[in-house]
């Protein structure tokens, strides 16, 4: 369950409801479909992934339109985060318990995310912030 539109709920997944995003194209997408999310060799051995549906969004227009592909999007499942805590996200912790204000958006992962806590999911139309940028790349 969770890989049909409609099924992202908690209630259907022995992993939880989806908490983080990841944008990307076609080509990956499905090679994530088989393997799980992997890190990316070539950003420094880490996962990309967002709290903010429409940062992953945005993300995977803008990329679609670079790779002239579809672009895909996979909503991340919260129990990820009992296998492993994403790195940025225990820096927010540690700053909150000290009280300090900040972080961002952006969450990586520095292993493997399986399959299991993968969802796939349709990214909404590019933001009027990023239109600019998207058809520049057209």
């Amino acid at each position: 369950l969770g890989e049909h539109k409609g099924f992202e709920d908690a209630a259907f997944s022995p992993h939880g409801e989806v908490r983080y995003y990841h944008g990307t194209s076609k080509t990956p997408a499905g090679h994530i479909m088989g393997q799980g999310l992997q890190p990316n060799s070539s950003v420094l051995e880490r996962v990309y992934t967002s709290k903010d549906p429409a940062l992953a969004s945005d993300y995977a227009q803008v990329r679609g339109r670079n790779r002239k592909e579809e672009p895909k999007m996979f909503g991340i499942r919260t129990g990820i985060r009992d296998q492993q805590l994403p790195e940025q996200e225990g820096q927010v912790r540690r700053n909150e318990e000290l009280g300090l204000t900040g972080g961002t958006n952006v969450r990586t992962f520095d292993e493997v995310i399986p399959r299991e806590f993968l969802v796939p999911m349709e990214p909404a139309e590019i933001s009027e912030d990023l239109r600019p940028l998207w058809e520049e790349l057209a």
